[in-house]
């Protein structure tokens, strides 16, 4: 409903800007690079190149990147960035089996 009701603001919006006459052809042989001479076009141009990239960034990478990055996740979890843990001793990165004799868990309590 609400996009339906933005599509006839939008609608409204449009109808009252002015007719523009149509711009003349250019000449038959010109450059097509003259076009590159309009700085606006060019700007709008760029930023509706690069701003779309939000879009995989928040939904992609983002969430890649905090998965990567947690600093500690308990063990038996997904991991989406291989290995039991982020170290080469195989051992996990929170409570679990991989905690040796002694070590406290987060709750406190002591691993076997």
């Amino acid at each position: 409903m609400v996009d339906a009701l933005a599509f006839v603001v939008a609608a409204l919006v449009l109808s009252r800007l002015p007719a523009v006459p149509p711009a003349p052809a250019g000449a038959p042989g010109a450059p097509r690079s003259t076009v590159l001479r309009d700085r606006r076009y060019v700007l709008v141009t760029a930023l509706h190149t690069v701003l779309p990239l939000h879009m995989p960034l928040l939904g992609v990478i983002v969430p890649l990147w905090t998965a990567c990055s947690a600093p500690r996740r308990p063990a038996g979890r997904w991991r989406p960035c291989g290995g039991p843990g982020r170290g080469s001793t195989g051992r996990g990165t929170g409570p679990g089996p991989g905690f040796s004799n002694g070590e406290k868990s987060s709750n406190g309590e002591k691993r076997r």
